[in-house]
This record gives structure tokens, sequence and C-alpha cells, in this order.
């Protein structure tokens, strides 16, 4: 087998929040696998032997996952049962529920001693590793450097690559030869269904309890100390290989932190609470109390532990059964719910004793229950008002029956069983719950402690021993390569045991590919994000180019912040960072670039990208390619070079306003060296807004910018951008900006000017104003124009609004003869181009209703095509009349002109290569045929319609 080192030991390892264990196969001579955890040993306490401390060890199948790092012994790191003792007293140097803190980049928050040598969560969790590995090794007589490592479901990929990282630290084996990766990682909802399957494949488990001979759909619940893991799948046999049993899965829930420990705390708090009240006469004690909560917590946990499992011990069936066997488990009935709590508080001199009848417990716990959901929440959960507290475990139920029903296309979905596992998930109020939830009881899987390592090493057999069985992804991670290789090929196994001798058993399981439990996105400029990858893809994924980002200009940096982003919050703008990447370009971009990016993630949920930088926002003209490795990140660095999000995407309205107004802001205190770098940076960001999804949500918040701001620049780029996106506001929005640009332009109107010592960018805004009454003035604010108009400094404005409004067709008549005069007698200054402009958009899709109306409209395309021929016309202005003949001859539309008219403007615009500049021809040639094509009433494709509108509305302007 090329790149895989292979030995007889299968080896499953559950790395549990609370508790970790480790399993192995053994095949009996029938061909059933059973699967065992292993007795490990640990130290439990210590003694004294001449006159040195030793450990007392013992051998249990579940190991604390505590690790207590020894400071009398160079802070040597001891795992286990002892550590767990210790932390009451010393918890600065004892590491617990480390799991919950997975994917952290390091340790500083979790208040642990500077002296403890590992930094990281990954750091910590290999010691517990090695220990489990050191200690079995010794009892297999063999160094155990292959194993499955059990991770949830919902961890994400940097919780799962920091669990790698924790194997690999601790000695087993992550990567093949080549450097691939191998697959070491097993979710534990799976590891589950593996030892359900196999219970059933042996006969340990009655069809009453589940029957696998008919497709089902079941749900996992996996409550442990820190995480809820919850899983749908599809089981069923395939059809071409009935031995064969198939296993798909449907959906998972996103991360959720809530199991043994959130109970715990709970119900501590409710204790520290009575401590208080206790002592309530005596306010020194109280303060006392108060100052050493921290410490008096750590204790209050540990004795709220041994209060929930009095509780969960007197309501399980072995304790509440009656019986006759002389032992009077039914002569104290009147005491089963009253239990007593307590003890000495630690260095507080002060002594808790208590006692919590079975109901106060309930009560502490029922935040948890998630009592107002019920199991169609699922079809409205994306309606806030249907949840009001997702800390419970009915909550991530929903989520995955939500997902399930997306998945499947289907409104009803159906579960057929719930397999519970999990320490916490044995706990009577939540299998009451989830009876009450399904409307059946769920099944628990045998010793739910044990069967997470149990199915990984029942796994790691089919792994081994059944390869063609699996799928390919299962083989090497993110590769098809080795599919050729393993074709009909079995493992070898070595000597030390007879695996090869027996038969391999005649059902067998199979399991589809990996999918993401939550969505993924990138967070980009502004604060918004964009997804890469959705939930329930199937793993490995490899995206196709996803184009459109932008990268803003920058004259000295090259570089792309990647963060990696998931939804921390049932609101739909609540996002948290867990991870980060960074690209580097060689070449500067101080006018920016469009950005094409590519995501890949292998089956374990290893996140690489690639980016380009591109000419166009196809990524048809690449510049220069970057890469990079997501890594765990640190929330407390601030990211300055994300990519603007593709246009097109919705963004958070004020957030965007604010960079603007920043860099406004920057402009008009700039010198003249940095003004082109910033207004590049701001032309980016109004191009970003205006093209946003969203456009209604910018009508309240640029209003009041345009009001209220001191920033001349900004109010005038506001005006730029509202005059873009206000055709999509309400009707009371625009009238309230129409009432807005007045205001600016009174002062003018009233031959007052009390800003004059800014007046450059005061007569800006004006200008725009202008601009803007084209898609919000009524014809009273239209007629207000024409005693502006004649200003030089507001004609364009004047003529582009006036048009656009269809208004005053005489004077823009009159203003295009006077250029086509200015033309004809080769006068260096008109303005052709603006007039052309005009006319053609007053008479673009404008029905000429009277033979006034129409004549003009008829001039209009003569004098057009005269100037045209004219020897001395531009480029631009080739273009602009070439348009605006389009316009004005439009046969798409009701236009009864002229027919000779018609016909000389068609044959104008045949002729258009003989009248345009050899170098202005490729332009001229793609505004003719646009032109000709309304001419013959034809319909234009979306390349030419977005051409034509943006020639229209002038975006430049």
């Amino acid at each position: 087998m090329n790149n895989i080192t292979t030995n007889n030991l299968c080896i499953g390892i559950d790395l549990g929040t609370t508790n970790s264990v480790l399993a192995t196969v053994n095949q009996k001579p029938n061909g059933d696998l059973v699967s065992k955890v292993i007795n490990l040993p640990r130290a439990v306490d210590v003694f004294s032997s001449s006159g040195k401390i030793k450990p007392q060890i013992e051998k249990r199948p579940l190991l604390p996952s505590y690790v207590y790092y020894d400071e009398d012994n160079n802070y040597k790191p001891i795992v286990g049962d002892f550590a767990k003792r210790r932390f009451s007293v010393r918890p600065h140097l004892v590491a617990k529920s480390i799991k919950s803190h997975m994917g952290e980049q390091d340790t500083s928050n979790l208040g642990f001693a500077e002296e403890i040598p590992d930094k990281t969560p990954a750091a910590i969790s290999s010691r517990i590793l090695e220990h489990m590995l050191r200690t079995a090794s010794k009892q297999f007589h063999h160094q155990i450097t292959e194993a499955i490592i059990t991770v949830p479901a919902n961890f994400d990929s940097m919780m799962v690559k920091a669990t790698r990282d924790a194997a690999e630290m601790a000695g087993i084996k992550v990567f093949n030869d080549d450097g691939s990766e191998r697959p070491i990682l097993l979710e534990e909802p799976k590891a589950v269904m593996y030892d359900l399957i196999n219970q059933s494949v042996n006969g340990e488990l009655s069809n009453c309890v589940i029957d696998f001979s008919e497709k089902k759909n079941v749900m996992v619940f996996d409550l442990g100390g820190g995480t809820l893991d919850i899983t749908l799948h599809e089981i069923k046999r395939r059809e071409d290989h009935p031995e064969t049993i198939k296993v798909n899965d449907i959906a998972t829930n996103r991360y959720t932190l809530l199991g043994g420990d959130n109970f715990d705390k709970a119900l501590a708090e409710e204790m520290y609470k009575r401590f208080l009240d206790k002592y309530k006469s005596y306010p020194d004690v109280v303060q006392k109390l108060k100052n050493d909560k921290k410490s008096i917590m750590l204790q209050l946990v540990s004795f709220a532990e041994d209060l929930k499992k009095d509780l969960s011990m007197s309501n399980s069936d072995e304790m509440t059964t009656s019986d006759d066997s002389g032992w009077g488990w039914d002569d104290d009935v009147e005491d089963d719910n009253v239990f007593n709590v307590g003890g000495n508080v630690g260095s507080t001199g002060y002594s808790y004793d208590d006692t919590f009848t079975k109901e106060e417990i309930e009560n502490v716990f029922q935040q948890f229950m998630g009592n107002n959901l019920k199991f169609d929440d699922y079809k409205r959960l994306d309606k806030l008002d249907v949840l009001t507290n997702t800390n419970n475990i009915i909550y991530p139920i929903l989520d995955v029956l939500n997902k399930a029903s997306k998945k499947l296309g289907v409104t009803d979905v159906k579960v057929d069983a719930v397999v519970l596992n999990g320490g916490m998930s044995r706990f009577y109020m939540i299998k009451d719950r989830l009876t009450e939830l399904f409307g059946f009881e769920p099944i628990e899987a045998m010793d739910p402690d044990q069967a997470v390592a149990r199915g990984a090493a029942i796994y790691h057999y089919y792994l081994k021993k059944d390869i063609e069985a699996l799928s390919d992804d299962m083989i090497k991670v993110g590769s098809e390569s080795i599919k050729k290789d393993i074709t009909n090929e079995k493992l070898k196994f070595n000597n030390v045991s007879n695996v090869d001798s027996i038969q391999p058993k005649p059902t067998s399981i199979e399991w589809g590919k990996n999918i993401l439990n939550d969505s993924l996105y990138l967070g980009n400029a502004n604060g918004n994000q964009t997804e890469i990858i959705s939930t329930g893809t199937e793993l490995p994924y490899s995206s196709e180019l996803m184009k459109g980002f932008q990268l803003l200009p920058n004259k000295t940096v090259a570089r792309i912040d990647i963060p990696i982003r998931v939804k921390a919050g049932m609101k739909n703008d609540e996002y948290r960072t867990i991870a980060s990447g960074t690209i580097n370009f060689k070449k500067k971009y101080p006018n920016g670039a469009y950005v094409v990016l590519k995501v890949d993630m292998s089956a374990s949920k290893i996140i690489t990208m690639r980016a380009w930088t591109c000419e166009d926002i196809e990524g048809t003209q690449i510049i220069e390619e970057g890469s990079t490795d997501i890594s765990i990140s640190n929330d407390t660095k601030r990211q300055k070079n994300k990519l603007l999000s593709p246009q097109g995407s919705p963004l958070k309205a004020q957030p965007a306003l604010d960079v603007l107004k920043d860099y406004c802001q920057k402009f008009e205190k700039s010198n003249t060296k940095s003004k082109s770098i910033i207004a590049a940076k701001i032309k980016a960001h109004i191009a970003q807004i205006y093209t946003a999804s969203n456009p209604e949500d910018f009508a309240e918040p640029l209003l009041r910018s345009i009001s209220f701001s001191f920033c001349e620049e900004y109010i005038c780029r506001c005006l730029i951008i509202a005059r873009k996106i206000g055709v999509y506001w309400q009707e009371k929005e625009r009238t309230r900006l129409a009432q807005i640009c007045i205001n600016i332009l009174s002062p003018e109107l009233q031959g007052i000017d009390l800003r004059g010592f800014v007046r450059g960018p005061v007569i800006n805004t004006r200008i725009q104003a202008i601009y803007a009454l084209s898609i919000c003035g009524n014809e009273k604010d239209i007629k207000i124009i024409q005693k502006l108009r004649g200003k030089h400094t507001y004609l364009n404005a004047s003529l582009y609004t006036l048009g656009k409004r269809h208004f005053d067709i005489d004077w823009l008549l009159e203003q295009l003869e006077k250029d086509c005069i200015a033309l004809h007698d080769h006068r260096e200054y008109r303005n052709l181009q603006n007039s052309a402009h005009a006319i053609g958009i007053a008479f673009n899709n404008y029905p000429t209703n009277n033979d006034n109306l129409l004549e003009k409209r008829n001039n209009s395309a003569k004098l057009l095509q005269q100037a045209l021929k004219e020897n001395d016309i531009s480029g631009t202005e080739t273009v602009c009349c070439i348009l605006a003949l389009g316009c004005i001859c439009d046969q798409r539309y009701e236009n009864s002109m002229d027919n000779k008219v018609l016909n000389e403007t068609a044959e104008t615009l045949r002729s258009i290569e003989n009248y345009a500049y050899p170098e202005d021809l490729n332009a001229c040639m793609k505004a003719r045929d646009i032109a000709y094509k309304m001419l013959e009433g034809l319909e234009l494709n979306e390349t030419e319609e977005q051409f034509l509108l943006k020639k229209l509305d002038m975006l430049d302007k």
C-alpha cells in the first residue's frame, strides 16, 4: 500500500471534555468485531514511602481530561484523576475542559500560571493523548503511532486542525510520506453509529430496538461535558450490495458550547446565592465571600457535580425499582427527594451546608430544557420571534431539522430513531424532554461514556481491513489518486495476531462523505461577509472561482487579510472569526485591482485559499497569484486589508457610509501627494455602495448624512450615491431628498454664499444636488434649475437633469445646435458630448404625442447625423452622438418618426467607419451596433443593455 504504514492494532480514542477513553478491536472466530475499552493506569493519589512522595497508580476505563502541572517537579504534566483532585486547590495549575477551547490561539484568557509550559489548547490536549498512547503502548508491547481520534461533528475547521495538531504532538502520524493528509479524525456521532451498527450486526442489539433492514433516518444526540453534538443520518442497505450498510450524513448542528459543565455551573451559582444568604446578617462575611467568589465557585462546582450525580442515581431504574431483597430501598421514600450537599469551602473558613429537593434542582436546570420549543418549530426557525434562548438542548435539534428540510427539499422531516450518547445524555431530565419532543423514547447507547471510543476503533478496523468498501476521502483526505491503488487489495497485517486468518464479516459499513455543519464566510471590508462554503457541503470541497472582489488601492502594501467567520448567534448579522490567513503579493496596486478567489477544504475541514489579482472583473486578465493556509485566528488583531465584497452584495449601510466619511475627511486634510490614493479608495467604496443589493437600507443613513454632515466632500459623495440608488427608495424618501437638494441650492438661487472660503467644494456639492434632482424633483423643483442653467458652472448638470426629466426640450435642442455649429466652425470650446447626451436621454423612451415635439425629434436626429460627418469630431463625441441617435430613433417603443430621417440615420450608422478615427473605431463600432439594433427595434442583450445604461447614467459624474 503506497504511503500508508500499518500494523494490526486498531485504536480509537475519544478525546473528551470531561473524560477521555481508548479502545481497541478484536475479532472472534465467528467474525464478530468486539470493541473493548482499555483500562489505563493513572495517578489517583500520592503517598509517602521512605520519605519520598510516590503516586498511587490505578487502572480505570475513563481517564479524566485534566492536566496538572506539578510546580514541585519543574511543572511536569500529570494527567487524570490526581490532576482532577488538584483542581479545587490549584486551579491555576490545572487544565480542565480544554476541549471547549480547541481552535483558540492560546490559553492567555484561561487564568493559568505563566510557568505552565503548554501555551495552546492543542499542546495541553497532546498531553492527554500522549499519556493514553504511552500507557496503552506498554500494555500492547508495541509503540502506537496510528489511531483514530474523535471530534464533535460541529467542530469548525480550526477546532479540527487544533485536534490534529495535538495528535501530531502526541506522536500520531498525521501525514503520509508524500505529505498528504491521513484520515486520523472521526466525527463522534459517526463513531456512535459504528458502535451501534456493530452491536446490531453482532446480535447484541435487538431489532426491536432498531432495525436496519429498512431505510432509517437516525439522529444522534451526543451531550457530553462541554459540547452538544447532534447529527441526522440516513441509514440503508445498498441495493447492489445488501451486505453493506450505507450511512449518509444529512445535517449537523452548529457548534454548541453546552454540556454537563453548564448544568454544574448553573447549580453552583444557585448554591453561591444561598451561601451569601446564609450569612446575610454578617455584612463582613458576605463581602469576604463576594471577594473570594472565583475560588468559592470552583469548590461549589464540585459540590454541584456530586449533587447532580446523586439526583441522577436516585432516578435511575436500578435505584427506583422496588424489590424484596431485604435491603429496604423503599423504607425511606419520604427522603428520596431531599439531597444533602456542602462542606468546608476552601480558604474562606466558612462552611456551606445545604439541602436541595428534586424540584429545586430541576428548576435550576429548566433553563436548558427549551420548554418553549416544539418539534415543528424547525419549520419557522428563521423567524426570530420563535426563539428567546438558544442555549438549550432543543434549539440545536431544530437547527439540524431545519437544515435537513432544506437539503432534502421536504417540509416534514422524518426522524425514525434518536440515539443518545455522552455522559450527560443519561440524565433523566434530558431523556424525558427528548421523549416529549419526538413522541418516542430515545435509544441509549450501551455505556455512552465508552461508545465513541469503541466506534472509533471499529472505524479504524474498517479503514484497515475492508478498505475498498470505504469512500475515497477516508483513504487519503482530499485525494482521488489512491483509488486505483486499493482496488481489490487488502492491507497486510503483521504477525502479532491472527487477524489475517479470519474471513472478513459479510456485513460491512460504508460511510458517505463528510459534510460541513455550518456555512463559512469571508470577512470583507466595511463589516460585510461573503459566504464561501455553504451548510451541508460535502467534503472534500473545491470551490468554483469566486469573482468580483476588489483589492483596495494601496501604494505601499499589497496584502489581503483573509478572516474566516461563522454565524455567532441566531441573528443574521452576528459573526465570529474562527480562522485567518494573509496573502501577500509582489506588485503594488495604487489603483486597486479585481481579485478572484478559490477555496479548498479537505475532508477533515482544513482550509486553504488561493487568490489572483486581475485587471478585469471576470478574472481573464490575471496579474499575479498568491495563496495561504488558514490558521487559528487572533480575534484581537485588527485586519486592515480586507477585500471589498463583490459588487451586488448586500452591505451594512451605516458602517459602509462611516468608512466613506472617514476617507472623505482624510481627503480634505491630505496633501496633493496622497490625494490620488484616497480618491481611488473613495471611488471604489462608492461603486460598491451603489451596486449593493439592498439600496433601500441606505435611504435614511444617506439623508441624515447629507443633512447633518460638516464634511463637504462627504456630502457631495453622498449625493452622488443618492442619485444612483434613490430610484429604489420610497416616494416619501425621494421627496425628502428633493427638499434637501433645494436647500443646498438655495443660497445660489438667492445670490448668497456664506461659505465663500470653501467655494470649490461647495460648488461641487451644488452641482451634485442638481444631478440628484433628476430622480427626485417634482415639476416645481425642476423649474428652479432654469434659474441656474445659464451659469457655466451648472450647465452640464442642468443638461443632464432637464434631459432626464424630459423638460425644456427647446433649450436642450438649442444647446445641441450651438455645439454643432461650434464643431462645424472648428471652435476649440464646445460641449457636444453633453448636449448630445442630454437630447438623447430626453427622447429616450419618451412618446412624441404632438407634431411640434415630433419635429424637434427629427431635427435632433438630423443635427447628430451632421455632427458625425464632421472631420473635427472626437472619439468621445462620436460615441455620444451615436448612442443619442439610437435613443432618439429607438423603434423598440412607439416612435412615429419621419421615415426619411430613419433611413438617413441607418445609412449614417452603417457608414460610421468612414467618419471615425482609427484609434476610436472599436468603441464607435460597439456603440454603432447597439444604436442600429435599437433602430431596427431589436432587443439588446445583457452586455449591450449594461453598456447603454452606463453611458446614459453617466456613472463618472
